[in-house]
């Protein structure tokens, strides 16, 4: 077991552990969550031996092998390969290659043990399929065979993070540390990750900002709370309810100890100079200073991210429609020939691979990036917020918070202004902090509140989760999931898609598909199609290898076929609502007392209603033979 005992550790005047207790088995699974600031990464840097405690003490196995993704990697040679960079914990060993040769050819005793010690490692660490196995692990975490023979300087920073977490997996320790292994990972890598750690057979500590992730993957939940630990057997979601039942306990408790101290207080109060009394006060006070004691500690009530989006007006039936649109940047294109309809009220994720044009598509739509050809073309009621990195890059390092609310809004009104940054974080003197010292996160959440205090009705979001805590990203998805506008989102957090969008559109190089449906459903497609793809590879045989191709087309017409119904479903669904929302409009006009009387206005509402009323009865056939078909399909599919 891991142990630590009594750690404490601070940096000047601020303690970050006091007095810590947590322990740690080697084959568990354990989520790291906590504020940011609150000492997750140090954690790390402590249990490596990058950071040396204050006080305390750390114990760990002697023979526990102990690997560490830091957030950042170390000088690195950018001249080797991806695939050198993943096998050099090995290189000793591999270099031993050219040495048995040697020994072979030269012959003789005396180099016996030496052969014997290069075979047991070749064995030992199954060193004759290491290269095809660090080539798989650089695959699954969306490498191609050239990026992967290639230097590593012509790789992103993304993706040369991408190698130090192969390099770390390669090397199968028996207890791994993750920190943020998700941040510069799209769904298909995320999705391998995840496989992999579920059927990784040693233990691991993460953190993670992705809730889903650690909900997948994690059967313990730690978190660093007020400079201690709290653990929980259970998911993260799990732990912050256990935590919140446990804190209305404990509530609960200090409620009714003080309502004891109250009476006993009153008894001494009015009982304590008279003599016959005297005695049972004193046995009172006692009582009383026992019930101090066993007050709870009262519970810190933490600051939370916590804001509602304002109900956006009318933005029309389609917002933004792409027409057979390319785009990119010089003489590169990196969207081509795209036709995307964004319809009122959708919440649509934009995923895929890193690179592929996902926040491109979102400079398109914004308006940002000209098309190289084809159209956007925009309801005339649309008015558009975009939200990306670059928005933070542009607050005016000059201006303070409160400054810049007032500058991007365009209105001074105090308390309205300080109630919504309080929503956001900023309160007392904060709200007076110059821009320019403001940190990473911060500057991030001031940026969204700018976005939000005066959003458009549809809201364009790229990577909206950078910087945030778990708290922060729970807070914006709900505001998002509660929203009645329009939403396009960019995002690698799984827990912001899962709990916002409706629909998926998938970016690749060369090719937008569109999935209506949410990300469970697109999840499934994904890991439907690896495994009919991995059983195919598997049988091969020349002849069954037309029938599994014909399943497999099946399959995927089946897909092409609910993903059309479900858009028709969609579809439906809200033109149901909008002819019932209309008749419910007219009928309070042909109903109104004041209009007994005006007959020419009560003939046209009544011929509009009759006419709105058989759209409304062509909806609902559609939407029930589209519900039909679907549960068909559904049932072929065995979902």
């Amino acid at each position: 077991m891991i142990q630590l005992k009594n750690i404490e550790k601070q940096f000047g005047d601020k303690v970050i552990y006091g007095g810590a207790n947590l322990t740690l088995t080697e084959s568990e699974k354990y989520a790291l969550v906590g504020r940011n600031g609150a000492g997750k990464s140090l954690l790390f840097r402590m249990l490596t031996g990058h950071e040396e405690l204050d006080r305390g003490t750390l114990s760990i196995p002697p023979n526990l092998r102990m690997g560490y993704l830091p957030q950042e990697v170390e000088e690195y040679d950018r001249e080797k390969t991806p695939l050198e960079i993943t096998m050099e914990p090995y290189a000793a060993y591999l270099a031993d290659e050219d040495v048995f040769s040697q020994i072979e050819s030269e012959g003789g005793a005396e180099n016996l043990e030496r052969v014997s010690q290069y075979i047991e490692n070749m064995e030992r660490f199954d060193l004759y399929s290491l290269e095809s196995r660090a080539a798989a692990i650089l695959a699954g975490l969306g490498l191609t065979d050239e990026q992967i023979k290639n230097p590593l300087e012509e790789l992103s920073g993304g993706f040369r993070m991408r190698v130090f977490l192969a390099r770390l997996l390669l090397t199968d320790p028996d207890f791994i540390l993750l920190d943020e292994p998700t941040n510069h990972l799209d769904m298909d890598s995320l999705i391998w990750l995840e496989r992999f750690l579920r059927g990784f057979s040693g233990g691991f500590l993460i953190i993670s900002h992705d809730i889903a992730f650690l909900n997948r993957v994690c059967r313990v939940t730690v978190e660093v709370y007020h400079k201690t630990f709290l653990s929980h057997k259970g998911s993260v979601t799990e732990y912050y309810a256990w935590k919140a039942e446990q804190q209305r306990l404990s509530e609960k408790r200090a409620e009714n100890v003080q309502q004891k101290m109250e009476q006993l207080e009153r008894f001494i109060t009015r009982f304590k100079s008279k003599a016959t009394k005297a005695r049972q006060a004193q046995a009172k006070m006692k009582q009383l200073e026992r019930l101090q004691e066993e007050l709870p500690e009262e519970v810190v009530q933490e600051k939370r991210l916590s804001f509602r989006l304002p109900s956006p007006d009318d933005c029309g039936t389609v917002p933004i429609k792409l027409n057979n649109l390319s785009a990119g940047y010089d003489t590169t294109t990196v969207l081509d020939s795209v036709n995307i309809t964004v319809g009122r009220g959708e919440k649509i994720a934009v995923i895929g691979p890193n690179g592929a044009g996902k926040s491109t598509f979102l400079k398109v739509c914004s308006g940002e990036l000209p098309p190289q050809k084809g159209e956007v073309a925009y309801s005339s009621k649309a008015r558009i917020s975009l939200f990306n990195q670059y928005r933070v890059q542009e607050l005016n390092p000059a201006l303070s918070v409160y400054e810049s609310v007032v500058a991007h809004t365009g209105e001074n009104r105090p308390q309205e202004i300080r109630t919504l940054l309080g929503t956001f974080l900023f309160s007392g003197a904060e709200v007076d902090t110059p821009v320019s010292v403001l940190s990473g996160g911060e500057k991030s959440r001031l940026s969204l509140l700018l976005l939000l205090a005066k959003p458009g009705n549809v809201l364009l979001l790229d990577e909206p989760t950078n910087h945030l805590d778990i708290q922060g990203i729970e807070s914006l998805a709900t505001a998002l999931h509660e929203y009645t506008g329009t939403v396009v989102l960019v995002s690698h957090n799984e827990y912001l898609i899962e709990a916002v969008a409706d629909r998926i559109i998938e970016v690749r190089p060369g090719v937008v598909r569109d999935y209506p449906g949410n990300l469970h459903d697109y999840r499934y497609f994904v890991e439907t199609t690896h495994k009919t793809d991995t059983s195919q590879k598997k049988q091969g045989g020349a002849s069954s290898h037309s029938s599994e191709n014909n399943s497999k087309q099946r399959r995927r017409e089946l897909y092409e076929e609910r993903k059309r119904l479900k858009g028709i479903i969609d579809r439906t669904e809200r033109s149901i609502s909008e002819l019932e929302a209309q008749i419910e409009e007219i009928n309070t006009i042909l109903y109104a007392d004041e209009n007994s009387h005006a007959h020419t206005l009560l003939a046209e509402k009544q011929g509009e209603k009759l006419r709105v009323e058989e759209n409304l009865a062509q909806e609902m056939d559609q939407w029930e033979n589209a519900q039909e078909m679907f549960a068909e399909i559904e049932d072929a599919l065995g979902q």
